[in-house]
């Protein structure tokens, strides 16, 4: 049975790494090759007679389930929203996925660390060479996803494993590997010229600088990614004028939605509504509907509102109180020093990747399902990993 565990843990390993490097190349068979994991994962569960372990947080996460069954039963349009929620559910059988196999050894996380470097390595030399090859510079670069604001997504989360491994203090040789990529993946983020990325990244920074102990060396990426920015804001006319376009609301298509999603729900929303909305998927198509539609858009362009549409007040305070007790929880790991390797920043990657897409992406996206779900697993798996070492810890000292 050992050796049929051992074989299960390759494939979920190599499945892992071909969904890391199947993500920037945006190939057709990536949601077979997600399917593909969790079947992997629970078969080793049935081979091995594992129950699963409920994961920290995991009864908030429940009750968040709970409500994405309830709306989609209740939804004005069920066929719509059990194709909507599909991507959300599989989002967080990979959450488990992760959190299972990744929770047993830091070197496992360490090294999922090391191959999405290496994928957003290779999406950023892309985006390079469509800049400067076949675009030119004035253009923004978009690399294979031919969307800026995912090269984006995908470089930001890289810079943030880059600067995880430069605080884990790594031999001279490792110190400049991660330097360079640190560069090449900050370039991309900048070449890409999207707003929200920008800021989430930094905020994760100024969140770092809170925690680390070797303040000035954070500190330096902080300013050098700071002066960058701020360079590339002077210089760079487009992304000036689309930074500074979110605050009037006659060129900011967000206004807009926003407004007219507010007048939606005042008409749409009855008393049941309220609780429970009305159903995951079903914004797009009464929102094209609407008489007071200007602009046809499928989602809010902000996540807290696409869950109240989608799942009422009931949804919305599950699924936040979830999170914030998982960013509680992040706290605490981030304040001690229970865990040996710095590693434990990765932990941040859940609350960026759900900064950068908070008024950019749909909560029932294939793109915010799979990098948000993933990256919690991880950060669930750290939680586990810790709480085993302060109880060793514990054992040790009685």
């Amino acid at each position: 049975m050992k050796q049929y565990g051992r074989f299960i843990d390759y494939l979920i390993e190599l499945n892992i790494i071909l969904l890391i490097f199947a993500f920037p190349l945006n190939l057709g068979f990536f949601n077979k090759l997600w399917m593909s994991l969790i079947i992997i994962w629970l078969s080793g569960k049935i081979l091995r007679q594992d129950s699963v372990v409920m994961p920290p947080s995991g009864y908030f996460l429940l009750v968040f389930i709970g409500t994405i069954v309830i709306s989609v039963i209740f939804s004005k349009q069920p066929d719509v929203s059990r194709g909507s929620v599909m991507y959300c559910i599989k989002g967080i059988a990979l959450c488990m996925v992760l959190f299972d196999f990744s929770g047993h050894d830091e070197k496992r996380i360490d090294r999922i660390v090391h191959y999405f470097m290496a994928s957003a390595l290779m999406a950023a030399f892309y985006a390079f060479y469509q800049l400067f090859c076949l675009k030119g510079i004035d253009t923004r670069a978009h690399s294979f996803f031919y969307n800026t604001f995912y090269l984006a997504l995908w470089s930001g989360i890289g810079i943030l494993a880059a600067i995880s491994k430069l605080l884990a203090k790594p031999s001279k040789l490792s110190f400049y590997a991660y330097e360079v990529s640190l560069l090449i993946l900050g370039a991309a983020l900048m070449l890409s010229k999207t707003r929200a990325p920008l800021i989430a990244v930094g905020i994760v920074l100024l969140i770092i600088v809170f925690y680390v102990p070797d303040k000035i060396k954070s500190l330096k990426y902080l300013a050098v990614f700071g002066v960058v920015t701020l360079l590339l804001f002077i210089y760079d006319e487009t992304l000036r004028m689309r930074a500074l376009s979110i605050f009037d609301s006659n060129t900011e298509l967000r206004w807009t939605i926003w407004s007219q999603t507010l007048a939606l729900i005042k008409a749409k929303f009855w008393m049941a509504d309220w609780l429970i909305g009305r159903g995951p998927g079903v914004f797009k198509s009464e929102y094209i509907q609407f008489d007071h539609i200007n602009y046809p858009f499928t989602f809010p362009h902000m996540i807290p509102v696409e869950l109240f549409y989608a799942f009422g007040l009931m949804g919305v305070v599950a699924f936040l109180t979830w999170f914030i007790f998982l960013m509680y929880r992040l706290n605490g790991l981030l304040k001690n020093n229970t865990l040996d390797l710095h590693i434990k920043y990765i932990g941040l990657w859940p609350a960026l990747v759900f900064l950068i897409c908070l008024i950019n992406e749909s909560f029932f996206s294939r793109y915010f399902s799979f990098s948000f779900w993933f990256f919690t697993g991880i950060l669930l798996a750290l939680l586990r990993i810790e709480k085993a070492a302060v109880e060793k810890k514990g054992a040790v000292l009685d």
